[in-house]
């Protein structure tokens, strides 16, 4: 079955496109709802990442701080990880 040139062009046009967006999809994770001001310090402290279409998400697990997802990166602030890369420190060396 051969696909219409055309529409096989679109496709991976989409297609090409959906990926570009899922890498630049950013999510915030934190303890808490964030403020606008809190907002505000986050998009100083980390000038790389376009805040612009950023989902903001209250995990309460977290303890404090805040999870970044920038597509399949991760930039982990929390206690909650600071914690768990405390103990993978503490049993490596036991």
């Amino acid at each position: 079955m051969r696909l219409n040139p055309k529409l096989k062009g679109d496709l991976k046009k989409h297609l090409l496109e959906k990926l570009k967006n899922d890498k630049e999809k950013v999510i915030v994770y934190s303890s808490v709802a964030l403020s606008d001001g809190e907002k505000k310090i986050l998009k100083l402290k980390l000038p790389s990442i376009t805040f612009q279409k950023a989902e903001y998400r209250v995990d309460e697990e977290l303890i404090a701080g805040v999870v970044v997802t920038v597509g399949s990166k991760v930039i982990d602030l929390s206690i909650k990880g600071t914690l768990s890369n405390l103990k993978h420190i503490v049993y490596e060396d036991n």
